[in-house]
């Protein structure tokens, strides 16, 4: 693999060969020294100092034979011949030694020869023909073989003086050399290591620098600074590469950012339309409000909504936006979806997307020709309007001034838009028909009411003429009055009181729906309201065997009201207490304050009860319990709805807890007024109670 040079790996690659041929520069400088040395120590060791060695060895050899030859000349020993034999064989083999040892060497070879020569002729010329005895013994022998004696040991001496020079001269020179070697290596070495230190230093401030700044670049964007970029272009190829790597990374990171940014601007964007969409109850207002909003969100050129028409198929255009300034459109009658593609974009949940009309096949269908040459069409997005399993219609945006590409979070805004028009638009059907039938249901309460006043009004006339004349007959004024005519008429009054009630419980229900149940109001005594409704019930309590207790409470309770309606409150409610109380039973009513101080009428009875699962019905109008109904306890079911229309018209409250075959507790909760308060009447302002309908 190639290693580029401007690379970190090139540039320790580099430093690393010089290093090494630096190593190897030192270790065969080395080696060379050490084997110069070792050749000059191993040749004085094996050559030149045993050549030394012999050439004195050489000498001793003859010193013994000339001992020997003078022994022999003074004793005549025969032994002495024997060693004179012995040292001259030591002779010539430690000569051998020296030639061996010595070689050709022109300094030594002239003066071996010559030694050579010398000893050779001591020992043919003078010492073998004395031992032989081939000459006379006498003293005049020995002053040949003396003057021979003194040339070997002249030769020697200087043969010996010429090996012992050189192995000097050896010696000298490999101290220089271990010197010099020594001294080459330690320069050697230091210059390596100078230059390792050098491109260490260098390859460092090289490296260390860029990945300095390539890390403060990365703390900064980890730290949130997306703008900050590696701005590098000297350094290692890998370090600019990674910086490379880096701003890319920051780049596609930023990119990402504002693709988010734009993406979540656009689903909070979306989000608006939607909820303005969803404000709207009525459909143009739903239909207009979608696509302004959408049309000035994505920036397009126009938009619209069409919505199903007759079978089959599109109807016109229910509602368009154009962007400002745009070519004024006309009506188009091509879509970028019939309603069977819009069917099938509705259930695969999908949306039409076009970047580029012309290379798509929206032209290759007759709709889709005629919108582009109707409107320019460039880009097109198409979303259909459906719930559940019906297409409603399809929302359409284009841009005609360029061709566009619509981003998914676009195509989704669109998607969103139309899920929430559409059931925009089905709940103002929804509404729509809601309308219809409230005011279809007002009318006929309307018409319930009128025909009850009427009634009633109607039905008032003929009563009273039925009382009078039956009052007449009670009392004789037609004849005598016969027992069992008398039980008759009797019927006749309890039923024509019976039928007056209902008639006024109705005239005054009808009132109070309608509003038109005014009163006159002053600040009243509690107490005194409760004593006379006490004389009124009590006859009542006693004739049904019902124990009758009243605590009127203190005098300085007072409250604003009608008096007459009041009155028939605590009438109502006493009297109801009294009739569903068995023979025997108590009826309690005890008036009082409460914490906040309002005044409380607490009817409480040991009666019937109401049964639990039909107490929520107890303030719907002519309800009557199941057991009074068994029990065939006359009433009308009109009580507490009046009661509760009363109590609520003077700002308070009923409240109603029964248990069945308990007793029932009413309590009427009114708001307070001082005693001293002046009683100028006033009106009280008509309402109806919401559980009177």
């Amino acid at each position: 693999m190639s290693v580029s040079p401007g690379s970190l790996a090139g540039r320790l690659s580099t430093a690393l060969t010089l290093l090494v041929a630096l190593v190897v520069v030192v270790g065969l400088t080395g080696a060379a020294a050490l084997g110069a040395v070792s050749s000059r120590v191993t040749l004085i060791g094996t050559r030149v100092t045993p050549a030394v060695e012999s050439t004195d060895a050489v000498l001793q050899a003859v010193t013994d034979a000339e001992s020997s030859v003078l022994g022999h000349l003074l004793a005549a020993d025969p032994a002495l011949r024997g060693r004179f034999e012995a040292s001259r064989q030591r002779a010539e083999s430690q000569l051998a030694a020296v030639r061996r040892l010595t070689g050709d060497d022109p300094a030594v070879a002239p003066l071996l020869r010559e030694h050579e020569a010398a000893v050779t002729a001591w020992f043919t010329g003078y010492a073998e023909p004395v031992v032989r005895e081939e000459v006379p013994t006498d003293a005049g022998t020995t002053a040949p073989g003396a003057a021979l004696m003194a040339e070997v040991r002249r030769t020697n001496g200087e043969l010996g003086q010429v090996l012992r020079d050189r192995r000097t001269e050896l010696r000298s020179a490999t101290a220089v050399l271990r010197a010099a070697g020594g001294w080459g290596v330690l320069a050697l070495t230091v210059l390596a290591a100078a230059i390792g230190v050098l491109v260490a230093v260098r390859t460092v401030r090289w490296t260390a620098f860029p990945t300095a700044r390539l890390g403060e670049v990365v703390e900064r964007l980890r730290m949130g600074e997306l703008g900050a970029r590696a701005d590098m272009d000297d350094g290692p190829e890998e370090v600019l590469s990674v910086a490379r790597a880096v701003n890319t990374l920051a780049d596609e990171s930023e990119r990402r950012r504002d693709e988010e940014q734009e993406a979540a601007r656009l689903r909070e964007a979306a989000g608006d339309v939607a909820r303005a969409v969803r404000a709207e109850l009525d459909r143009a207002a739903a239909l207009h409000a979608a696509v302004d909003g959408l049309g000035t969100v994505l920036g397009v050129d126009v938009a619209w909504v069409r919505l199903v028409g007759g079978p089959g198929e599109l109807g016109e255009l229910a509602a368009v936006w154009t962007v400002d300034d745009a070519v004024p459109l006309a009506r188009p009658t091509g879509e970028a979806v019939d309603l069977e593609q819009a069917r099938r974009l509705w259930r695969t949940r999908q949306v039409l997307h076009v970047d580029n009309t012309v290379r798509s096949a929206l032209r290759g269908y007759p709709h889709g020709h005629r919108l582009v040459e109707e409107t320019g069409a460039a880009a097109v997005v198409c979303a259909p309007l459906g719930v559940g399993d019906d297409v409603l219609g399809v929302l359409t945006v284009l841009s005609t001034s360029r061709t566009r590409h619509f981003s998914q979070p676009e195509t989704d805004a669109v998607q969103v838009v139309a899920g929430e028009l559409a059931r925009a638009l089905e709940h103002a059907a929804l509404f729509e028909h809601q309308l219809r039938i409230v005011e279809r249901l007002q009318e006929l309460d309307r018409q319930k009411t009128d025909f009850m006043s009427t009634v009633s009004h109607e039905l008032r006339t003929p009563l009273t003429s039925i009382a009078g004349y039956a009052e007449l007959l009670c009392d004789g004024d037609a004849g005598p009055v016969t027992p069992a005519m008398a039980s008759m008429l009797e019927v006749v009054q309890r039923n024509t009181v019976r039928l007056r009630s209902l008639i006024e419980d109705l005239l005054t229900l009808s009132r109070i729906e309608s509003g038109t149940y005014r009163s006159e109001a002053a600040a009243l005594v509690v107490a005194d309201l409760v004593c006379s409704v006490e004389l009124t019930v009590r006859p009542q309590a006693d004739q049904a065997g019902v124990d009758l207790a009243v605590d009127a409470g203190p005098r300085g309770l007072a409250v604003h009201g009608d008096e007459m309606q009041l009155e028939r409150v605590l009438l109502n409610v006493l009297s109801n207490a009294v009739k569903f109380t068995p023979a025997g039973g108590r009826v309690r009513l005890a008036v009082g304050a409460d914490a906040e101080g309002w005044v409380t009428l607490t009817c409480a009875d040991t009666g019937i009860g109401i049964p639990l699962a039909e107490q929520e019905h107890v303030f719907g109008r002519f309800f009557r319990a199941s057991n009074a109904t068994a029990q065939a306890i006359p009433g009308t079911g009109l009580g507490l709805v009046i009661v509760q229309g009363i109590v609520e018209r003077h700002g308070g409250v009923l409240e109603l807890d029964s248990a069945e075959g308990e007793g029932t507790t009413v309590v009427v909760r009114l708001p307070p007024v001082p005693v001293g308060t002046p009683g100028r009447a006033s009106a009280l302002s008509p309402s109806v109670s919401p559980l009177a309908h």
